[in-house]
């Protein structure tokens, strides 16, 4: 099932960027296909992605600190908020599985699931471009 996925996004990808006079690879292709990924392992709901990817962004890239922190902090009630309800009703999802792993016959603390959760999304989003364009909406 992902691999079928992620051709078809890669396909999609590409169609759009070969539909357009002019292309910049980066933002346009390379930048894409990891959001993708990352929305498709998360499972991330299709109206989530745009608020996600933004915080992503923003996390590293927004002009100030407090700018920076707050969209740090976004992303972490986002990935905790997912977290619990992955933990409830467990999906065929990565945040499922970081929220159904047993060491020591005990759940790996929320906490720890929602820190790996941050730093797999942030990675997987912030992999091939400092900026992608502004008209890129997921």
């Amino acid at each position: 099932m992902l691999t079928e996925s992620m051709e078809a996004a890669a396909r999609g990808i590409v169609s759009d960027a070969v539909s357009n006079s002019r292309v910049d690879f980066v933002t346009e292709v390379a930048a894409r296909l990891p959001l993708e990924v990352v929305w498709t392992f998360f499972d991330i709901p299709a109206n989530d992605r745009a608020a996600v990817t933004g915080w992503s962004m923003d996390a590293f890239c927004a002009t100030t600190a407090v700018e920076r922190t707050i969209a740090h902090l976004e992303i972490l009630e986002y990935c905790s908020s997912l977290a619990k309800k992955r933990r409830e009703q467990p999906g065929d999802d990565l945040v499922s599985v970081l929220a159904g792993i047993e060491f020591e016959g005990r759940l790996l603390p929320m906490e720890e699931v929602v820190l790996n959760c941050d730093n797999l999304l942030v990675g997987g989003t912030r992999t091939s471009a400092s900026r992608w364009p502004a008209a890129f909406t997921p």
